[in-house]
């Protein structure tokens, strides 16, 4: 983690995910996308919807494909989604909404879909995040939706520039939602 350990970074995400990420953009949207319905579902400017293993994975997504996205993502023992939308830019949150940002990741082989995005959620509130928090098996801190955006903004122009002159992203993957 970052010097300072409550103020996580897009290198931050590349470390803990680090050999998750290997392969080109197609294959990293490929890994963030869930076949089967997640709390988490973007609805990208393209015309597709996709349900994504955690929040940061829906801003990724929009990162990698460069387009507008509209997000509903259900927090912990929720029914009802929380909706942020990322427009021309412009992202549009509730200024209550908290995110919350593992600090570790298991090493010892369990996928990050395991070992990571269980963690990273989006509540309505800070006090919904400190009763949640204490219970979970790994150490988060809340951030708020705009460094949440940032960190995985930061993560797909890294992964966009790396990967610019090898390859063009312009399909999305198969497991996608049918309108």
């Amino acid at each position: 983690m970052s010097s300072n350990s409550s103020s996580p970074s897009a290198r931050d995400l590349h470390t803990l995910l680090k050999g998750h990420t290997d392969g080109g953009i197609q294959q990293l949207a490929d890994r963030l996308i869930s076949p089967n319905p997640t709390p988490h579902l973007a609805h990208l400017s393209t015309g597709t919807s996709a349900y994504t293993w955690c929040l940061l994975d829906t801003f990724i997504l929009a990162g990698l494909f460069a387009c507008d996205v509209q997000i509903e993502s259900r927090p912990p023992s929720a029914a009802t989604p929380l909706s942020i939308s990322l427009i021309d830019d412009t992202l549009t949150a509730n200024p209550d909404f908290v995110v919350s940002f593992p600090l570790t990741c298991d090493e010892n082989g369990t996928h990050f879909t395991e070992a990571f995005c269980p963690y990273a959620n989006l509540f309505p509130t800070i006090e919904h995040y400190h009763h949640w928090a204490p219970r979970q098996p790994r150490p988060t801190v809340p951030i708020s939706v705009s460094h949440a955006h940032s960190i995985a903004a930061d993560f797909a122009m890294d992964i966009r520039a790396h990967n610019n002159s090898c390859e063009r992203a312009d399909v999305l993957p198969l497991a996608i939602v049918s309108h």
